[in-house]
C-alpha cells in the first residue's frame, strides 16, 4: 500500500529547514529516504485515525483506500511540513540530539494538518472533501 505518495518530500526539503542536515548522516548513508518514509508512516497513522473518526462506518481497508488519494490543500502544504518536521525529529533523535528532536517534534505537533481527499475523483477541492483534525476545546 502506498503511504502518502501524493506528498513529495526529499532531502532538500529537510535542508530547507535545517541547513546542516547532511552533517547528521551516518557513515555510508547517502540520503534520508528511509527517515522520510518512516515520517510518512507516522503522519499517515494520524491521518487515518482522524479520517476514521469522521467516517466511523468505514472499514480499515476502506479508509486506506480513501487515503490513497490524500493531498495537501493547495498553497498550504501542512501535510508536507508535518512530514518534514517529523523526519527531522527522528533524525535528531537517532543522532542523540534530544533537545533538537523535541523541538522538531513540537513543530510537527504544532503544525495543524489540513488535508484533502478527492472523494469524487474530480480533482476539484470541495469543502466537503477538506478535513481538519478536531481541535481540543476547553471551556463552555
Amino acid at each position: 500500500m502506498p503511504i502518502l505518495d501524493n506528498i513529495t518530500v526529499v532531502d532538500s526539503d529537510l535542508s530547507d529547514v535545517k541547513g546542516d542536515i547532511d552533517d547528521y548522516k551516518f557513515s555510508g548513508q547517502s540520503n534520508y529516504t528511509t527517515q522520510i518514509a518512516n515520517a510518512k508512516r507516522e503522519v499517515y497513522r494520524k491521518l487515518k485515525k482522524d479520517y476514521w473518526s469522521d467516517n466511523p462506518s468505514l472499514t480499515s481497508a476502506e479508509v486506506d483506500t480513501a487515503l490513497e488519494e490524500v493531498k495537501d490543500i493547495p498553497n498550504l502544504d501542512t501535510l508536507k511540513d508535518n512530514i518534514v518536521f517529523t523526519a527531522l525529529a527522528n533524525v535528531m533523535f537517532a543522532n542523540g540530539s534530544l533537545e533538537l528532536s523535541q523541538v522538531y517534534k513540537q513543530k510537527a505537533e504544532d503544525t495543524h494538518i489540513d488535508y484533502w481527499v478527492d472523494e469524487d475523483s474530480d480533482s476539484t477541492v470541495e469543502d466537503a472533501e477538506i478535513y481538519k483534525p478536531l481541535a481540543v476545546s476547553i471551556g463552555r
